[in-house]
This record gives C-alpha cells, sequence and structure tokens, in this order.
C-alpha cells in the first residue's frame, strides 16, 4: 500500500527543515517556499481539528500557543471561542494570510515568522498548547529529541497539550522506509509523564484525518495535563 500524495510530500520536505537554516534567502530557504506553495494551494483541511474542539469545549479560555500553525485553521478557531492565540511558522505568506482573515473577523492573533529552533516557547507561558501534525519538525516523531521538554517547560500548571498525527503504524505499512516517522502510544505516554503531566487520553483509530487525501489512516490522538 502507498502513503498519500500529502504524507509524501511532508516526508520529502522534512530533510529540507534540517537545513533551512543555513540559507538566508528567503529566511528559510525552499523549505519555506514549499510550505508557502502547498498551503497556498489548499493541500489540507481547512477545518479546526475535531480533538482540539472536543477538548476546549467548555473550558475558560487562556493564552493557547499553534505549534507550526499553517494555513491558521485552529489558531483562527481558538481565537474565535476566545482564547488569546499565538501561532508561529516558517511560511510566512500563510502567516500573512491568517492576519488578513483575522482581520475580516475583528480576531487578534500574534503570528510569528520563526521555526522551532527560533521561536521562543517562554516558561510557564500557555494555558493549551496545540500539537496538530507537526512531526516534521521533529525528525517525524515529537518523541524522537528534546522537543517534547521544551513543550513541558512552556506550559503553566494545569495547562493541555493537544496532539494528534498518523501513527508509527501506518508510516510502517505504507513506507518502504519509513525511518523514525510517527509515534507510538508508549513513547508519548512515558515522554509526557516523565516530564509531568497527567495523561487524560492516548489512543489510535483509524479513520478520515485532517490529511491524507480523504482517505482514512491510523493516527494518534493525545491530551494530556501539567501537573
Amino acid at each position: 500500500m502507498k502513503a498519500t500524495l500529502i504524507i509524501f510530500i511532508l516526508f520529502l520536505s522534512s530533510s529540507i527543515q534540517l537545513n533551512a537554516q543555513q540559507t538566508n534567502q528567503p529566511k528559510y530557504g525552499k523549505s519555506q517556499e514549499t510550505w508557502n506553495k502547498m498551503l497556498k494551494e489548499d493541500w489540507f483541511n481547512l477545518k479546526p481539528n475535531k480533538l482540539l474542539a472536543e477538548v476546549i469545549d467548555g473550558i475558560t479560555p487562556g493564552e493557547a500557543l499553534d505549534v507550526a500553525t499553517g494555513e491558521g485553521r485552529n489558531a483562527i478557531f481558538l481565537a474565535q471561542k476566545g482564547w488569546k492565540v499565538t501561532g508561529f511558522d516558517i511560511a510566512n505568506e500563510a502567516l500573512d494570510s491568517i492576519q488578513k482573515r483575522a482581520k475580516q473577523q475583528n480576531l487578534k492573533i500574534k503570528t510569528v515568522h520563526a521555526s522551532r529552533e527560533d521561536f521562543d516557547f517562554v516558561t510557564n507561558k500557555w494555558d493549551l498548547v496545540v500539537l496538530s501534525y507537526v512531526d516534521i519538525i521533529c525528525n517525524g516523531c515529537i518523541a524522537n529529541d528534546d522537543f517534547i521538554p521544551t513543550i513541558a517547560k512552556s506550559v503553566k500548571k494545569d495547562g493541555l497539550v493537544v496532539y494528534e498525527m498518523g501513527h508509527r503504524d501506518f508510516y510502517l505499512e505504507n513506507w518502504e522506509n519509513p525511518a523514525k516517522w510517527g509515534c507510538t502510544e508508549e513513547q508519548l505516554k512515558k515522554s509526557f509523564e516523565r516530564e509531568g503531566f497527567n495523561v487524560l487520553k492516548c489512543e489510535s483509530a483509524t479513520e478520515v484525518g485532517d490529511w491524507g487525501g480523504g482517505k482514512p489512516l491510523k493516527r494518534l490522538k493525545f491530551v494530556a495535563r501539567k501537573l
């Protein structure tokens, strides 16, 4: 079984992401150009993430960070719900689009043109961190390096992390060389519990997700609260 075109493009662009900071024109090199083009061509679902919508239902809004915000669907959604939202991404044209849409809806969203390495996550800042299909900035899985500790430090006590991405099994079944792509339930649980989080949800489901060209894929849905 072959992977979808969208996942294929994400996989290829990950190698570009690693060296993006070595180039200065544009700031994030070909990686920035690639994401600007993809987002402009509406590769992705523009509806907010369903898991995110479920999690914040009934919660008093606070400060939210949308990691690698992309086209801004989740940032716009959170701002509509009263959250004070910050989103960062290397796709500068996508950030411009977010600001344009926010202005049309009389919303305030802070956008920062930055990579994961450049962005200042701050300490004890966020009531909510959204990690929606962002593993491309972590070599295929957010548990692969020091990213989860960085997120953990930035989240306030009782703050939430909402994560969704393709499961490790998906990449093992669909790629001849899946490398380290895709996390497992055990990886996420251990990584976040080690950083002082209570895991509220960690489950997999094979269904149509935010990405994947409308085809079902096995993905992980994860929610944790900082103790």
